[in-house]
């Protein structure tokens, strides 16, 4: 029986069609969006709210596909610099040092959303002194990924206000973010997809 070599380039291309990492599929629809010539072929994002390298990553298939760029989050620093080599990893978050997690729920920065959850008696673990990053150093991006479960809005305001990319994911389905909607459309902002926690919109 005649063995045939494996051609990683062509396993790869194969994959590429079909991963997806992204936690409703936003990841595709940026591929589709760069197929159809909307979206660069090559870029550069900052994913605020990374959490992970892979999992529920909106960037990780663009990643495969040659895009690089910036992950700020306080948690996976050691797997992203293992397995996203040419990105940046940024320990900490966008205006705010204090850290809530509620185990299997949320995991916000946010003292109003946070204060909320624990008077409908949510267990909660706190980190305090985590570093506060100044969102005046992030310029010349193509896509913009946001999702930090609360502050949201507030975060979006103060990077826009610096830099406003091409592109931009953020979560807009809890009651705290709508308001992330009417922001962008004042912007000149037009969405171009909804999935049922985030919205995708591209500047006019």
């Amino acid at each position: 029986m005649k063995i045939y070599p494996i051609n990683r380039k062509k396993i790869m291309k194969l994959l590429r069609l079909f991963l997806s990492f992204g936690w409703e599929g936003e990841d595709r629809i940026f591929i589709d969006m760069i197929e159809q010539g909307i979206m660069p072929e090559k870029g550069a994002y900052l994913d605020v709210g990374a959490h992970h390298p892979f999992k529920a990553s909106n960037t990780a298939l663009l990643y495969m596909r040659g895009w690089s760029g910036i992950n700020v989050d306080i948690i996976n620093e050691r797997l992203f610099k293992w397995f996203r080599r040419r990105d940046k990893f940024i320990y900490g978050y966008v205006m705010a040092d204090v850290s809530y997690y509620f185990p299997n729920k949320l995991f916000t920065s946010d003292v109003d959303v946070a204060q909320d959850r624990l008077g409908k008696g949510w267990e909660c673990s706190v980190t305090t002194g985590i570093p506060n990053i100044d969102p005046k150093q992030f310029k010349d991006y193509t896509l913009l990924c946001l999702d930090i479960d609360g502050g949201d809005y507030k975060v979006l305001r103060a990077l826009m206000e610096v830099y406003q990319p091409p592109f931009i994911c953020a979560e807009n389905i809890l009651e705290e973010q709508r308001t992330i909607d009417y922001y962008l459309e004042s912007l000149n902002y037009k969405k171009c997809c909804q999935t049922l926690h985030n919205g995708i919109w591209k500047k006019n």
